[in-house]
């Protein structure tokens, strides 16, 4: 038996030991809490957790994260163990996670590639973000966010659901969309709004992910998706019983479904 719904759906820490239960994160920060630790690094070695609820638990808990907003093969282990050595050796801790971030990009999408998965499986990224930094992040999401929902009303309800149909997904059928690539949709469709005359939202909530992503490395191979041509940055669980999927055909690109 599971110890809560959240452990069954969203687990994290499998116990090969324990027939591969699990616990979810809000009970992972609470065990870091209780053991009164504070952690250099907390590393997720499991798919979809550069995501904005996953990091929120851990603020003051970690200096860094290190994690993937894809779904993962696994990480090399050996090339972690080799970078935490030379981290000690050089006191260059985050030059090293640096090199082990996109290290892990290419490792997962050589095996991907080999296994010959469908384009959007071989789609892999690894961030690094240093945690002092990212209530910064929360801070101006808030802010954006303060402000969609004030201005969100019959006149420009179609522009928001017309940025949410473009927006970048990081695995089918799944509500993660991504944080920056969502925003900069908005911003697209309604930057012509302002709000006490001056649109400073978005640049805000970028120079607060941009400072707070140490490292970022990606490798996206989904049709219609250039590497380079977009920023991606955390994803965020739009899901529940409220989700409702949206999408748009090249026959009538102005119609939301």
């Amino acid at each position: 038996a599971y110890k809560s719904l959240q452990a069954k759906t969203r687990g994290v820490v499998m116990d090969d030991n324990l027939e591969m239960q699990s616990i979810s994160c809000k009970e992972l920060r609470a065990g870091i809490e209780q053991s009164g630790m504070h952690l250099t690094l907390l590393n997720f070695d499991c798919c979809l957790m550069n995501n904005m609820e996953v990091l929120s638990e851990f603020v003051n808990l970690a200096d860094y994260v290190l994690a993937s907003g894809h779904t993962i093969a696994g990480e090399d282990h050996k090339a972690f163990i080799e970078l935490l050595y030379e981290a000690a050796e050089k006191d260059n801790f985050v030059e090293a996670m640096t090199k082990f971030a996109k290290a892990n990009a290419e490792y997962n999408h050589k095996i991907y590639e080999n296994n010959k998965l469908r384009t959007w499986a071989r789609n892999v990224d690894f961030v690094l973000t240093d945690m002092k930094k990212f209530p910064a992040v929360l801070t101006t999401l808030k802010e954006f966010t303060d402000f969609i929902i004030k201005d969100y009303k019959a006149d420009y309800a179609d522009e928001y659901q017309f940025a949410a149909a473009g927006c970048y997904q990081y695995t089918p059928n799944l509500p993660l969309y991504d944080l920056r690539n969502y925003c900069e949709q908005v911003d697209q469709y309604i930057h012509h709004v302002k709000l006490d005359g001056e649109w400073v939202y978005i640049d805000n909530l970028i120079d607060a992910i941009e400072a707070a992503q140490l490292a970022h490395t990606y490798a996206i191979s989904s049709e219609g998706y250039e590497e380079g041509s977009f920023n991606l940055s955390y994803s965020v669980s739009v899901g529940g019983k409220g989700f409702i999927g949206a999408s748009r055909t090249k026959d009538a690109p102005n119609i939301i479904k």
